[in-house]
Formats: structure tokens, sequence, C-alpha cells
């Protein structure tokens, strides 16, 4: 999906959650995130019982009130090799990054990863991954949208099938990290002028789409990305 900054965003809370652990792979990843220079201000991270992963408040939160910094610095952008791939799109070209990050022998970005959907979460929600007889299930409201996803999906293993193939990853590995792409980047343009990217940002990418005034506003702000709060919340 190459398109502009991502669109607000939020994270509700369900009326049960799982308890933490001392050392789960959130809290593991929330210390790596801020090692990174990623501001995380009275929000954390939890399993939200039967809607997955979230957001929760620590402490009562104002309107205005910033709750996440991720500066440039600690983005997940295009490694250069790939962004000069012609044909590839955006969204290839930042699945190829990820895809040789995450099958090195030592992943730099494991204690991200780990809090990311696995395949078997895609499987289950995502058409791309569904055998056509389930596809016939499809609503005609979802079906357009999907053709489109789809012949996105096709040009983009098109151009990434060589590169895939020169380094032995299979389709179904480029699959899954195209779907990570689709379900949880951002659009950055450097404030310096060069050409932007598409780009992960860690932390926001635990909260979901929203329409505006009903959670918090995600958007590009000096070098880096913000999420402000779009209504006073209380204390989880």
């Amino acid at each position: 999906m190459s398109r502009p900054s991502k669109r607000t965003r939020r994270s509700e809370a369900s009326s049960e959650a799982q308890d933490d652990t001392p050392e789960d792979k959130h809290t593991i990843f929330t210390t790596w995130a801020i090692e990174r220079g990623v501001e995380i201000n009275s929000v954390k991270p939890r399993e939200l019982f039967g809607r997955g992963l979230g957001l929760i408040t620590t402490a009562p939160i104002k309107k205005g009130t910033r709750l996440i910094y991720v500066p440039e610095k600690a983005m997940f952008k295009p490694d250069k090799p790939f962004v000069k791939l012609e044909r590839a799109s955006p969204q290839a070209k930042l699945s190829l990054s990820i895809l040789a990050k995450c099958t090195m022998k030592r992943p730099p970005l494991a204690k991200w990863t780990a809090t990311w959907p696995t395949k078997q979460d895609f499987d289950a929600c995502m058409p791309i991954s569904w055998d056509q007889d389930l596809l016939a299930y499809l609503p005609p409201a979802v079906s357009a949208p999907f053709e489109r996803q789809k012949a996105d999906y096709a040009r983009d293993w098109e151009a990434a099938k060589t590169v895939c193939e020169e380094h032995g990853w299979t389709e179904e590995e480029f699959r899954y990290y195209w779907c990570i792409v689709n379900s949880r980047s951002f659009h950055w343009k450097p404030t310096n002028g060069g050409a932007g990217s598409m780009v992960l940002c860690p932390f926001v990418d635990y909260m979901n789409h929203a329409p505006t005034g009903h959670g918090c506003e995600v958007k590009q702000s000096g070098r880096g990305y913000e999420v402000v709060a779009e209504r006073d919340y209380g204390k989880w």
C-alpha cells in the first residue's frame, strides 16, 4: 500500500485483559524501543480479551497530550540494495528489507517482531491468505478492495521474485512480511527534502484505525512521528 501518512488510529480498552508478566515479550520490546529513543507517556501494551493487542492507559490523560514519539532514528526503513530495485513498489522494498533482517542468524529486530501478528493470525483474518473456496464467502463490499489488494500483491511478488529466489526466500515468507507492511506501515517524508519511503514505527504499531476524534491523532512532526490524544482518557 503506497499511500500518504497513516490515518488516525486508536487503541481502546476491553472490559477484560490478561495480567502482565514481569518480563513478557511486550515488556522486553517496550524497553528495547525506549533504548532507541521512542518516548512513551502514560500508555502500555496489553492483550485485550477478544480483541488482540492494544494500548491501555497507566494514568489520566488530557486531550492534546503527546502519548508516543518515534524519532526518525528508531524507524525501520528500506535497505539501500532494495531501494534500487526496478518495478518494485515502496511496499515491496520495505517487505524485502524486513525479510532480509528477519532471516539473519541473529535477527536485529527479534524483540520487536516477537510482538507482531503471526502467519496464523494473518491466515485467520486476511483474505489474501485464503483458499478460493473460502473467498467465495466474501461480501461484495469487501470483494472489490480485496481484488485491488490481490493485484497489488501480484505485481509486488513479480518484482521481488528473482531477489527471493537468489536468497532462498519463499513466496510464503515474502507474503507474510508484505502483510506486516500492509497492516502497520507509515509514509515517511524526510524534512531535508529527500525521497520519501514506507517505514515501520515501533510501538505506534500496537494501535488500530479509527475515525478522527475517536482516539488519537498520528502525524509526522519534526524529525519523527507522534501520537496525540484527541480526547481525555481516564486511567485503566
